[in-house]
């Protein structure tokens, strides 16, 4: 059962004017791309821009039950018909609150509608992966060719530019890269060439970091000697080995960016047949939004 109760009923016109066309122009460079949300569980995708002044809107509605389509990578096309549909409204009123709501909202009121009586809805999504360790994917061995075939340092089957442990020690690659007094410089206690993050002994004691976790809770920087500063697993002078902790559960970021056009002769109509806005295509923007991965399960 449909549930855009803001989308109101409207006839689609067919004919076209004897009369000139009166051609407007549509500016939204400068606007967000917004979803509803609340509407996908249905199968139901409305997206809109607003204007600079709130009063103007871009809608564009897709019903698609068999995919998520913000999160489909390739490109597909989408038909205008009674579920498919591009609409610009003009509101007398800020319309910032307009929009996902259940019951249509009583104002502000549509003052003027324009539909689209030709085009195609086209997206594209492409699927950008990253641990957000602060270090660019493509200087911790990321193949763009191959992903799967990508560098991964600790052998754990998660590649380097997804892990947040690169050398599967426990200590996060955010927290053991860089040092405070220079962000651009890796760390590299024991001076052994391999920086922190991807030397799996940092205090070259001859103890691997991960066992230097006295209270086992698989965070070897909270394990700190009285006698010392540094936690064990960078004080050379402690070589403790303890039980192995089980790995730190791995997430990264999952971010989705879907560019929208409207191609194959973009048209728009409004009262009496009167063609509005009329150009062989639209580049309406990027949708983009972000997810987290599931936990990386090990071996």
């Amino acid at each position: 059962m449909k549930k855009l109760l803001f989308i109101i009923p409207f006839l689609l016109f067919t004919g076209c004017s004897d009369g000139d066309f009166s051609i407007e122009a549509l500016d939204f460079d400068n606007s967000e791309i917004k979803l509803c949300n609340n509407f996908t569980s249905l199968g139901e995708y409305v997206f809109y821009q607003l204007s600079e002044d709130k009063k103007k809107a871009l809608i564009i509605n897709i019903f698609d039950t068999k995919n998520d389509i913000t999160e489909r990578t390739g490109t597909f096309e989408y038909n205008l018909n009674n579920n498919n549909t591009i609409l610009y409204r003009i509101f007398d009123g800020d319309a910032s609150s307009y929009f996902c709501n259940e019951v249509q909202p009583t104002s502000p009121k549509v003052i003027e509608e324009w539909i689209a009586t030709s085009g195609t809805i086209e997206i594209s999504t492409v699927l950008t992966e990253d641990d957000n360790d602060g270090i660019p994917a493509e200087e911790e061995g990321y193949n763009p060719a191959d992903p799967a075939s990508s560098l991964d340092t600790d052998g754990d089957g998660l590649p380097d530019y997804k892990d947040i442990d690169d050398d599967g020690d426990n200590v996060p690659t955010s927290a053991e890269a860089y040092g405070p007094d220079d962000p651009e410089v890796f760390l590299d206690t024991d001076g052994d060439g391999i920086p922190n993050y991807l030397d799996t002994d940092d205090d070259g004691d001859g103890t691997p970091t991960r066992l230097e976790d006295a209270n086992e809770n698989s965070n070897p920087a909270d394990d700190i000697d009285a006698d010392y500063d540094l936690p064990n697993y960078l004080e050379p002078a402690i070589s403790i080995d303890y039980e192995d902790s089980p790995n730190r559960s791995h997430t990264h970021r999952m971010i989705y960016a879907s560019t929208i056009r409207i191609i194959n002769s973009f048209q728009l109509q409004g009262d009496g047949e009167e063609i509005k806005y009329d150009a062989s295509g639209y580049n309406y923007g990027i949708y983009t939004h972000e997810e987290t991965s599931e936990p990386f399960e090990f071996d």
